[in-house]
């Protein structure tokens, strides 16, 4: 069985325009753009100053050298007594074969209904209905001509589930195929961290479904975080997966009690 849990960086959007200082400092690049876990020096006009990353999530540095760790911004600085400067850095995944749900917490049934693009998408009105909360999607085979990754009975299915009209969950089916899954799990860690499975800060519900896909949900627990956990087992050991879940869940319920 194959446990991996992430959590989602929720990163604000930032600038990447060069920053204006009446500092004297200076770096070579003042914009850097890099692949998911490529990395970049950058220069500064001075030396035996220091580096700071406004978010180590996406991207740390360390004598300049900046390593990207997941998709988004941050900002890079290097303060010396005589000032300092700043680099904006983006990074930008490598894998593009899948495409994340739309994560938009607390939005309405017919908002995220006409935010999922006709282009990759069909609607599924036969499983979806706003009175019980659920909005499915299938993939379109066309899908495939944008290079993602698009299998049989139009998988992956994207499915929503609402709270009071306000989407509280999201979740991507794929077939039960352990190399497909794994392959999915290659892609998303690009966006989420990866956590030893007994971390206590985090819970999720992915589990096997019916004997022949695999379902990853994505949840906002109390509006704190993004969590995710993707549990890979073998058909007919849904409950084990269950009682995982139910660990995870009461860990991280104790957690935002306190």
């Amino acid at each position: 069985m194959k446990k991996i849990v992430w959590a989602f960086a929720l990163v604000a959007p930032m600038m990447l325009a060069s920053c204006e200082t009446d500092s004297d400092v200076t770096l070579d690049q003042n914009n850097l753009e890099l692949n998911y876990k490529a990395n970049a020096t950058l220069t500064a006009s001075e030396k035996n100053g220091t580096w700071k990353s406004s978010n180590e999530f996406v991207a740390t540095v360390e004598n300049g050298k900046v390593t990207a760790n997941h998709v988004g911004e941050t900002t890079i600085t290097y303060t010396t007594s005589n000032g300092s400067a700043t680099c904006a850095v983006k990074v930008n995944p490598t894998n593009n074969k899948f495409m994340l749900p739309l994560l938009n917490w607390g939005s309405s049934f017919s908002s995220i209904q006409s935010l999922m693009s006709d282009a990759y998408f069909a609607y599924d009105a036969t499983n979806s209905s706003e009175a019980n909360g659920v909005l499915y999607f299938d993939t379109k085979p066309a899908a495939a001509n944008a290079g993602l990754n698009v299998y049989g009975d139009g998988m992956p299915w994207y499915l929503y589930r609402f709270n009071s009209n306000k989407m509280s969950s999201a979740s991507v089916t794929v077939p039960l195929d352990e190399t497909v899954f794994n392959d999915y799990i290659d892609w998303i860690e690009q966006y989420y961290a990866n956590y030893d499975s007994s971390n206590e800060d985090l819970y999720g519900n992915g589990y096997t479904s019916g004997t022949s896909n695999v379902k990853v949900e994505f949840t906002y627990p109390e509006g704190a975080i993004d969590v995710l956990t993707a549990v890979w087992t073998t058909t007919g050991t849904r409950a084990n997966a269950d009682n995982e879940v139910a660990a995870h869940t009461a860990a991280i319920e104790k957690k935002l009690a306190k």
